[in-house]
């Protein structure tokens, strides 16, 4: 599957997409987007309006993902979810770790 990432350096906006499913299949992609962070970025989103399957691979990647961020105080938004991804997330409490719209 894919994971796509790209910057807007005049709103300091890193935005990574991924495909239909988000699992293991995207773990080498996904940490190579998360390397390419560029220094000047300040927010992050993960946009999940492709995603229609997340598995406990892809939420180990988020916390991750927040983690290596953590440091840096960066703020990251989850967007576009669909339904059965957003109850996934909310039953996993991401919801209290990440901004979820």
């Amino acid at each position: 599957m894919t994971i796509d990432s790209t910057y807007c350096d005049k709103k300091r906006l890193f935005s990574i997409s991924a495909g239909s499913s988000f699992d293991f299949s995207n773990v080498a992609k996904f940490k190579t987007a998360c390397e390419n962070l560029p220094i000047e970025a300040e927010h992050i989103e993960l946009d999940m309006n492709n995603v229609r399957h997340i598995d406990s691979t892809a939420l180990g990647m988020m916390l991750l993902m927040r983690e290596l961020v953590r440091e840096r105080n960066l703020t990251i938004n989850i967007i576009n979810t669909h339904k059965s991804v957003n109850d996934a997330l909310n039953m996993a409490h991401f919801n209290r770790l990440f901004n979820i719209a």
